[in-house]
This record gives C-alpha cells, structure tokens and sequence, in this order.
C-alpha cells in the first residue's frame, strides 16, 4: 500500500459539565462526545521526508497537530520513513468541533496503516494522549462519556439517528479556550450529574433528554464571542429548538425532527448569511479508504 485517504470527523458535545480548577492546573470536565458528518480528507503516500500540505497555508507549517501526530507514530515504532500529507479542511477551526484533534487522530491510524507500523490500538491511544484531550477519543470516534480532563474515555452505544443544525459564527478569538476557564467562577462549576445522567440516558438507548444537555462555558461565552448572540437568536428563530454550545464554542447547535425541518432551518439562517449546516451522528470517527 503506497497511498490512503482518510476521512476525519468533527464532534460536538452533547453536555459539558466543568467541576472545578484540579491540583496540575487543568480543569476536572464531564462531557458526552459524539461524531457527527461534518469531516476534513486527508491524503497519505509514502515519501523520503514527512511534510503537510494544506488548502488553508496558515496550518501547514511544522506545528500543525498532523506533523507532531506523523513524528509521534515514528518516535513509538522506532522506525524511519517519509510521507507527503495533503489535508483538505472543512472542519472550522477554533470553533469547538474538534478539527485539530481529529485529523491528528486520522493522521495517526492512516500512518501506522501506511507504515505498515502495526502498533495495536494500546500503544495508539497513549501516542495520542501527549498530542491533545480529545485525539484519543477520536481514534475510535462515535459516543463517548469523557472525564477527567477528558481522557477517561467510557464509550456508549452509538447515539440514535439524530439530526442538528450546527451555526458558526464569523469570529476568532486566540486561545478562546483558556480564555473561557480564566472566566469561570465557582458559581459556574456544578457536580457533572446531569451530563452523566445524559450518558445513562444514551446507554439506554434513549434519545437525548435536552434539559441534559448543558454546557458550563454558555454562563461566560457571551462575554468572550462578538456576534455569539446574534447567531444564537437567528437559529432560534429559524425554527431551532433548544440551543446549545459545543466545546469551548463559538459553534452552536440545534436538534432537529427530521430532515426536511433542518433543511428549511439551513436554507434560512444560509440567506441570512450564517455559516449553517445539516449534521447526523456518525461512526466511526476515522473512515480508511
């Protein structure tokens, strides 16, 4: 095998429940993860020296997550080899879903397969662990109960057949994640009781109780992100039910009935000028083609 193409995922969270400062500086988190179709294309073929080409130039330098997932795979196998990277994104950046994170995953299982590296899925995960949170989750992608800091992974089965209209508004703030820890107050930590009762829910096979499905970053997001309002209104009256924020935002999303009513909603907020798409849950994370 001399070339693959990869498919990786972005996530939203269906709940994030921030429980307090921990004694290493990070933040204790309860959150449901899921994948949904929304994804970045990366291509792999084997070459002399690893290098990255992106469609976006300002991620294709040598801090790009993929390059450090491409040495990583290398530094675990103790073996020597090149490959050319093109990675086409689609996923926004910064926004909460996960794009970063996922085509490191990508990178890491499309290399070991293209290296034929063979390193089990153990040895995968803790190569993943040091690249970023949320890079071991997707490696396997779907639903997942994540805690700790998030690496605690408890997966779950997949969610039901569910649909949302997912809304990113136009801004960027540097380093937004921290910056929405910094404004965290005690009054904003809670005991992560509803985001794990949202996972029973999910364990059950049941559809996602909406009042589970909180995000601790919503009490001070709109502080953070210029235009964060503007975008949570207009969903809301493109006919979106309850809104959420995924991650560390800005994105924000809604749960749909059916396909035909997140069309309608799309097709509104798209003539209103927002950055809106039609997302289901997916599995798995990765696709290997």
């Amino acid at each position: 095998m001399s070339s693959l193409r990869v498919k990786a995922y972005a996530k939203v969270n269906l709940g994030l429940e921030v429980l307090g400062p921990r004694p290493d500086g990070y933040h204790e988190v309860v959150t449901v993860l899921q994948t949904v179709s929304l994804w970045d294309e990366l291509s792999v073929e084997k070459a002399e020296t690893i290098s990255l080409e992106c469609d976006d130039p300002t991620l294709s330098g040598p801090d790009n997550l993929v390059v450090r997932a491409a040495d990583a795979v290398l530094q675990a196998w103790g073996q020597k080899a090149g490959a050319r990277i093109v990675l086409n994104k689609h996923i926004p950046t910064a926004a909460g879903l996960g794009g970063g994170s996922a085509d490191a995953a990508a990178a890491l299982k499309a290399l070991s397969q293209l290296w034929k590296a063979r390193m089990p899925e153990e040895t995968l995960r803790a190569v993943a662990g040091p690249l970023g949170t949320d890079v071991p989750f997707f490696l396997r992608g779907g639903t997942a109960l994540a805690q700790g800091r998030g690496e605690r992974l408890t997966y779950l089965p997949p969610a039901r057949a569910l649909r949302m209209v997912l809304v990113v508004p136009p801004v960027f703030v540097p380093d937004k994640t921290r910056l929405l820890y910094s404004r965290l107050r005690p009054e904003h930590f809670s005991h992560g009781g509803r985001t794990k009762e949202l996972a029973r829910s999910l364990q059950a096979g049941l559809p996602p109780p909406e009042e589970l499905m909180v995000n601790s970053f919503e009490q001070v997001a709109f502080q953070v992100f210029t235009g964060l309002e503007e975008a949570w209104n207009a969903l809301e009256r493109a006919g979106g039910g309850r809104v959420h924020l995924t991650g560390a935002g800005p994105s924000i999303f809604s749960l749909v009935t059916d396909q035909s009513a997140g069309q309608e909603i799309v097709a509104r907020l798209l003539r209103e000028g927002h950055r809106a798409y039609l997302l289901h849950v997916v599995n798995p994370a990765v696709t290997l083609r």
